[in-house]
């Protein structure tokens, strides 16, 4: 049986903001990140238990490419960067749950983020 604990996330954000200073991506921003990611980790974790009723041995790494609207703080432009976890299903849903998030404190730039996921089963 899976458990929540079915997805781990790394609380690793590594951004990229127009490769300026000044433009928005300090510690706050990051924490604001880590958070909004972290408050779907249960979506996540059932995506991730279905990718698993498909192939039980399924777990890897999975790198988000993110973009943060100026003034919204939406997340758009979700993908995938890089993933060996081959399966189509689990990168759409996925996507599907972090396109709904957006920052608490939005930046006044656009901001690039990529996000790793690490996917493990704990029973």
């Amino acid at each position: 049986m899976l458990s929540l604990k079915g997805l781990a996330l790394l609380a690793l954000a590594t951004a990229v903001a127009g490769g300026c200073a000044g433009t928005g991506f300090g510690q706050e921003t990051r924490a604001d990140v880590t958070a909004r990611m972290g408050s779907i980790k249960e979506p996540l974790g059932r995506c991730y238990g279905d990718a698993l009723t498909r192939n039980r041995r399924l777990q890897g790494s999975m790198v988000l490419a993110i973009v943060a609207d100026h003034g919204t703080g939406k997340f758009s432009q979700v993908s995938v960067a890089r993933s060996d976890v081959p399966d189509p299903e689990l990168e759409r849903c996925v996507i599907e749950q972090v396109s709904t998030l957006k920052l608490e404190k939005p930046t006044k730039t656009k901001l690039q983020v990529e996000y790793p996921l690490e996917l493990t089963a704990v029973d």
